[in-house]
């Protein structure tokens, strides 16, 4: 049975007072060299560490939305983030307000249970691949044009070009990760100097 879930419509805007990674970095590696490459580069490790562990579960920062313009004919359509999980998806009327909602269907199952070769008014969508396509498929392949909104959790971001990149989390998380990181970093930094200045 196809699965339509919550619908949440998200209100926050992202806060002003987010960490980058670098200052993270240097918080962690502070108590035992913060000018040491080896010790930031562990810090680095063990941040991105705590990431993919707070990533294992959906967090309301993670709730994103976007508006999707179906084309009659075309049943597959690019995710701007990561797919984690779905939350929502309405047809838009002409006022653009949700109007019609769809379902959420596992890809496995819309293999299993109908013919990818109809075409009609979408009923459900579907994301083939959350980890590699980043895309999500309506069905039925649409007759006509339509406007989807989709609200789905996105996989928070672990990958840091520099370290003036924020933290895609809130400021009011950061201490939830540095405490994950620090376990991590104490896995990872190892000596008993080392771990009685922490």
């Amino acid at each position: 049975m196809p699965y339509t879930g919550p619908t949440v419509f998200p209100t926050y805007q992202a806060s002003a007072d987010r960490s980058t990674f670098g200052e993270l970095k240097a918080d962690l590696a502070r108590p035992i060299n913060p000018d040491d490459e080896n010790v930031l580069a562990i810090a680095g490790d063990s941040i991105v560490a705590a990431l993919k562990v707070y990533a294992r579960f959906n967090w309301p920062w993670d709730v994103v939305r976007q508006d999707i313009t179906l084309t009659s004919g075309t049943e597959t359509y690019a995710l701007d983030r990561p797919f984690k999980m779905p939350l929502s998806c309405y047809f838009l009327d002409g006022s653009s307000r949700p109007d019609k909602r769809k379902a959420f269907i596992e890809y496995s199952s819309y293999l299993e249970m109908y013919s990818a070769n109809s075409d009609g008014e979408p009923v459900f969508y579907t994301v083939e691949n959350a980890f590699e396509s980043g895309q999500v498929t309506f069905y039925p392949r649409p007759a006509s044009a339509y406007t989807a909104r989709l609200w789905y959790y996105r996989m928070t971001p672990t990958r840091f070009r520099t370290d003036d990149t924020p933290l895609e989390i809130p400021g009011y998380a950061d201490e939830a990760i540095r405490a994950w990181a620090w376990y991590e970093m104490l896995k990872r930094i190892g000596g008993a100097a080392n771990l009685s200045r922490i």
